[in-house]
């Protein structure tokens, strides 16, 4: 029997069971899963029968239920597994596990039937102005070499509706070390940004003017910060770029896919790993391996998979690049030691790969080598292993054969990545094993695509867009649409397939890339458990984890320009009431889900659409469109995003900070975007809103009329006073002269009072039987703030936030182990141990404690109790009462 060593409450698991050497009639197999420590309930069962068709050897699926559980995700617990064949039992304790996970701000959310099961998403809580326009930086390098002379970075800067910038970039070097900024002050350059494009060099001098020697610099981070203000002088966006490291070599080699443990006499497959210095895959890089001097080459995900032949006792395996372009002593190289596989009888398998890059649809073909003492030929089982499941299973019945090849389709249940564990039983009745991890190209186990229903350039606001969704049939599509200038503050926290794969390997029941110091190592190494009733089990798994080897916040802006006042009418602009003002300006939208219609009829098809349209909002933008699916048949799935640009050949952009102070004189500033072949004469309106003083005010309007050149922008400032605390509208307007363009605008400016917030921590001790009266306790907490403090005619909050903890002390485990020994002595003697057996083992059984003792423990307990009883009886007389000695009378009273 064999099944993960980590079982998931709740959700569907396999478990093998195999009869090997069996021969004739088939054989009914029982699965239970048994409450621990008691045996008193059965939680699960499943039954199998094995036959000759199917190699005697099958997966039978059961599910352990959530309700019999502890609700407090911090205990262990466990289960009994049992496999029931004609003539024996297989019983193993398995660790279960509810897939609680670790913890920025986050929701945590919980099935109300499987409270021990948790899952969060992290997000950001922080004042921000989103961004206008996207800067781009993009080194030539992503490293410094220390021979370097200099180092150039390229800027492209556009706004987020497509339309390149032209203005001027402020740019700094420095390096960050210890977490801490220091710049070179030499470097500080000023840019030209033409047509969105520029361009910054770092040179040598620059670093070497602050910090003489550059060798103390190495594996330091150089960053890049950039401030891009407009050529109109109207908007700034800051962009920074970190993490170009100082190197002495570009690479970065290690052994992480290795196994520890060889096979003497085999072959030893090395997977080495190469990175750039910014941790990404280094592809096409030359590696050798001693010993051997074997060659190979890294492919698209950095790993060359090398095969090297072992004779010594220990294996001492030295790694390098062998990259042309640089010289010997800037190579990058690791050094690791591989110890021999246990083994008794001096039998092996060893299991062999052909590709280090493997992709879903893909054929994978394997070598199983064999190297045995034995004449007599042994079936080799095989078993495949992904995310913690067993997936595969399968028999190979070999015929004198020292050199197998198999041929393994990579299908939708191997993502994101496999195991595969083969093994044999020799005469002697050891288990022969080897394991080896595999790694799966991200993406998809299904299907989904996001495609506009009429590709255009771009769009406009407020027009009907179509959207064709292409995915797995019935499948349930997430659809939302997400402002890109979002992404441009931060990209941490955005979903992608990869991070879902990240999420899923986190619960990879194997804790090493393959092998194992003996036959049970590489079936616990893999996460799996393995009970035969000839061959020695793995151990009990105890471990749910593998041990482990400020300024405001406003968007800056400078700006000067000339206004001309004018409130005549001219019948050359369309009227002020008539230009629609565009009011919706919302980061994220549609949220709406879809589902795929199912396949026409009863033919089979991959995929299906289906058409979805909306109206586009408000927002001069690129929206970003993202789409995950769900499917009972391919899982979870986030398709590549779908870019719509959104934009007008003239419109108004109004920059408002992020909130205003009260009775504070700011000034906001209408952007005028002109992207028409032909300059333009522009009246801009500022509309009168109660509570906020500016020119407008008591005249329903402030009006201005400025020059706009073609396919450029102009600001047009405007000075306001909020005179009240809450939100209010800034509306601006805007039309051509002798021409149909015009656009309107309004926003919400939200004013705040004058003030900080202030926090006070105090520690209460909450003794209630002491301190409090009938066990209720009162306690009085004062902020300590003088009235004279607050701000007048403005409201006040408090918050209190209240964190407790509860000291409880118990009885450990382990004292209670001490108390499990054999009963034995007189009658007393015997009595007093079996008691003090049967007091530890129900404590232990209570608390739940058996780990700390040891499992096994427990039977021996049970045992004692037992034994203990039947040796009582010798001491019992006819009249129902125990003596210390068998012969001797029991004293009155």
């Amino acid at each position: 029997m064999s099944a993960p060593n980590l079982l998931r409450v709740g959700t569907a698991e396999n478990v093998f069971v195999e009869c090997q050497d069996c021969t004739g009639a088939d054989k009914r197999v029982e699965i239970h899963v048994m409450n621990h420590p008691t045996k008193n309930k059965r939680l699960a069962t499943a039954s199998v029968t094995l036959t000759s068709t199917d190699n005697f050897q099958e997966l039978v699926q059961i599910m352990i239920p959530t309700g019999d559980f502890s609700k407090d995700p911090s205990i262990k617990q466990y289960v009994y597994l049992q496999a029931q064949f004609p003539d024996r039992l297989l019983e193993k304790v398995v660790l279960v596990s509810f897939q609680s996970g670790p913890g920025l701000w986050k929701i945590v959310t919980k099935f109300q039937s499987n409270p021990q099961q948790s899952f969060q998403a992290e997000f950001e809580v922080k004042e921000y102005v989103l961004p206008r326009f996207e800067v781009k930086l993009n080194p030539t390098s992503s490293f410094f070499y220390v021979d370097d002379q200099e180092l150039t970075v390229n800027i492209k800067v556009t706004y987020l509706f497509g339309q390149e910038v032209n203005g001027m970039a402020y740019v700094v070097f420095g390096v960050i070390n210890d977490g801490i900024k220091k710049r070179f002050p030499s470097s500080l350059q000023r840019v030209q940004i033409e047509r969105g494009v520029g361009a910054v060099t770092l040179r040598r001098g620059h670093i070497t003017s602050t910090f003489e020697n550059i060798e103390e610099l190495v594996t330091k981070s150089i960053f890049v910060a950039v401030s891009v203000l407009t050529e109109n002088g109207g908007e700034m966006v800051e962009a920074e770029l970190r993490n170009i490291q100082i190197v002495k070599s570009p690479y970065a080699i290690q052994f992480k896919k290795t196994p520890k443990y060889f096979k003497p006499g085999m072959t030893f497959e090395v997977v080495v790993e190469v990175a750039n210095p910014d941790n990404t895959p280094a592809q096409g890089v030359a590696v050798v391996v001693e010993p051997g001097y074997v060659n190979g080459i890294t492919a698209n995900n950095g790993m060359a998979r090398l095969k090297i032949n072992t004779r010594d006792p220990q294996l001492t395996i030295t790694a390098r690049t062998n990259d042309p372009r640089i010289s010997s002593r800037r190579q990058a190289s690791a050094t690791m030691k591989a110890l021999p596989y246990i083994t008794k009888s001096k039998n092996y398998i060893h299991i062999g790969v052909d590709s280090a890059d493997v992709e879903l649809g893909n054929n994978l073909k394997i070598t199983l080598n064999l190297n045995r003492r034995e004449s007599h030929d042994n079936d080799i089982t095989y078993l495949i292993m992904s995310r913690g499941q067993l997936v595969q299973k399968g028999r190979y019945e070999t015929r004198g054969q020292v050199l197998i090849s198999l041929i393994v389709p990579i299908t939708k249940d191997m993502l994101p990545s496999f195991r595969i564990i083969a093994y044999y039983h020799t005469n002697g009745n050891e288990v022969v094993s080897d394991s080896v991890w595999l790694d799966v190209k991200d993406s998809c186990m299904g299907s989904l695509k996001l495609e506009p229903s009429r590709p255009a350039p771009s769009h406009k606001p407020r027009r009907l867009f179509g959207l064709k969704v292409t995915g797995d049939p019935g499948a349930i599509v997430g659809l939302v649409a997400v402002d890109k200038g979002v992404y441009l503050l931060n990209n941490k926290h955005r979903l992608t397939q990869k991070k879902v794969w990240d999420i899923v390997e986190k619960y990879d029941t194997g804790c090493t890339p393959g092998g194992g110091k003996d036959g049970m190592s590489v079936f616990y190494d893999a996460g799996l458990l393995f009970e035969s009733n000839t061959a020695s089990g793995t151990p009990y798994r105890q471990e749910l984890k593998c041990p482990a080897p400020s300024r405001r916040k406003r968007e800056t802006t400078i700006m000067d320009v000339r206004t001309s006042l004018s409130e005549e009418d001219d019948n050359s602009y369309i009227d002020s009431n008539e230009i629609a003002a565009r009011t919706k300006f919302r980061e994220s939208w549609l949220w709406s889900n879809i589902t795929l219609p199912a396949c026409p009829g009863r033919n089979p098809c991959n995929t299906t659409s289906v058409f979805k349209h909306f109206v586009l909002q408000d927002s001069i933008t690129t929206w970003q469109f993202t789409g995950i699916s769900l499917s009972t048949t391919h899982g979870i799935c986030v398709g590549d995003p779908l870019e719509v640009i959104v934009r007008k050949d003239f419109f108004i952009d109004l920059r408002l900070p992020y909130y205003a102070v009260w009775g504070e004189q700011l000034e906001v500033k209408a952007i005028l975007h002109n992207y028409s072949p032909d300059p333009a004469t522009v009246r801009v309106d500022l509309i009168e809103e109660d509570n906020v003083c500016s020119s407008a005010s008591k005249r329903g309007k402030y009006r201005q009329v400025v020059r706009i050149g073609a396919q450029t922008t102009r600001s047009v400032p405007f000075i306001i006073i909020p005179k009240k605390i809450g939100e209010f509208r800034v509306e601006v307007k805007a039309a051509v002269k002798d021409s149909s363009l015009s656009c309107g605008i309004i926003k919400i400016l939200r004013v705040v009072p004058e003030g900080i917030l202030v926090k006070d921590s105090k520690i209460v001790i909450l003794d209630p039987t002491n301190k409090g009266v009938d066990g209720e306790q009162e306690v009085i907490l004062n902020s300590g703030i003088a009235k004279t403090d607050l701000v007048p005619n403005t409201p006040t909050s408090t918050q209190i936030s209240v964190t407790g903890r509860e000291q409880v002390s118990a009885l450990s485990g382990n004292s209670m182990g001490t108390l499990i020994k054999q009963p034995s002595g007189c009658g007393e003697q015997n009595m007093m141990s079996m008691t003090l057996t049967l007091i530890a083992a129900t404590y232990l059984d209570k608390t739940n404690q058996w780990e700390t003792v040891g499992f096994r423990k427990r039977n021996e307990a049970l045992q004692h109790i037992k034994t203990g009883y039947i040796q009582e009886l010798d001491y019992r007389k006819n009249d129902g009462s125990f003596a210390a000695f068998p012969q001797r009378r029991v004293a009155p009273g």
